[in-house]
């Protein structure tokens, strides 16, 4: 990605990629959402903005490993962020996310508020709660993902309730459904769509109030 700078983070054995985008004042810290990078943020972060930028490619998700598959959690997802933070001696920070990202970033403010000074979150996909019902279609296509795969099984989805119901309702997030399904590996993305749909931050709302 022009303009930043990739580092490496070891966690448990495995290397996870630590995108940096140099700046002045507080860092900023804004993450992909499921099954996205890097790339994703940095696209919708402030062209003007003079502040530090940083990105971690969670687990399984851009440049980093995967690492075992019954490890992917957005706990071990937010666990990796805070010990990249403290790796760059870069807080408290502003943090936050898209999707997946927010729902870290909510977590992080709650678990580890030394290290957030800030909280901006973009399209939160979860509260409080685990496995909301607007995360049912992904976990449909990671079922789809697990079994063994099918020349149709893009064509089958996108012709069944859920897939002509998004047609008409969210046409870009049928748009990324139906891109999951040429996502490699497979065994990973399945994973991803269906732990992580069946996830949350795992906050309760009295934490949450709590926040300044």
């Amino acid at each position: 990605m022009n303009g930043y700078l990739k580092q490496g983070v070891e966690r448990d054995g495995l290397a996870l990629a630590l995108h940096v985008q140099d700046g002045e004042g507080p860092c900023v810290v804004f993450q992909h959402g499921l099954c996205g990078d890097a790339s994703q943020p940095a696209d919708v972060f402030p062209r003007d903005c003079t502040a530090r930028h940083v990105v971690l490619d969670c687990r399984g998700h851009g440049e980093s490993d995967a690492g075992p598959l019954d490890a992917l959690s957005i706990a071990t997802f937010t666990d990796d962020l805070a010990a990249a933070i403290e790796s760059l001696g870069a807080g408290p920070c502003i943090v936050g996310g898209i999707s997946m990202g927010a729902a870290m970033s909510l977590r992080l403010a709650c678990t580890k508020p030394d290290l957030v000074c800030g909280l901006v979150l973009a399209r939160p996909a979860w509260g409080c709660e685990g496995a909301p019902a607007n995360m049912r279609p992904n976990l449909e296509v990671g079922e789809i993902l697990a079994r063994e795969e099918t020349p149709d099984e893009r064509d089958a989805f996108l012709a069944s309730d859920t897939g002509r119901r998004l047609a008409n309702e969210a046409p870009d997030n049928l748009a990324s459904l139906s891109g999951f399904f040429s996502r490699r590996p497979r065994d990973v993305t399945a994973t991803l769509l269906t732990r992580i749909s069946r996830d949350g931050p795992g906050v309760t709302e009295a934490q949450v109030a709590s926040l300044d």
